[in-house]
């Protein structure tokens, strides 16, 4: 991974762990990070393209351990659809008291009703 001051990159097609591996990555020192698996055309074996995770094969033991900051939740439903274009997004917790601050970057996975 390379690092630049507290910021940590690592980006790819697909991230495997194997066999008796092990991924490790902390960010409890202020520091930020970023997993970016981009659509590169990419495929592992058994994970396929775009996968973050472990390809053990039963007596194998991979370990993926990620540290950051103490978050009471790291993840929340909508409490109102959040369309394209949307400028506001209304979630079901408090962002604050569910240890979120400014400048965190979140995911929204796109789903149909």
């Amino acid at each position: 991974m390379d690092r630049c001051g507290t910021k940590r990159y690592l980006c790819a097609g697909y991230i495997a762990v194997e066999g008796h591996g092990s991924f490790f990555m902390s960010l409890q020192q202020d520091g930020m990070g970023w997993v970016y698996v981009k659509d590169n055309g990419a495929q592992h074996s058994m994970l396929r393209s775009r996968a973050f995770g472990t390809a053990g094969n039963g007596s194998d033991n991979p370990t993926v351990d990620i540290n950051n900051r103490q978050m009471k939740w790291t993840w929340t439903l909508l409490a109102q659809p959040f369309n394209v274009g949307d400028a506001i997004m209304k979630v079901m917790q408090n962002p604050t008291r569910m240890g979120w601050r400014v400048s965190d970057r979140i995911g929204i996975a796109h789903t149909k009703s």
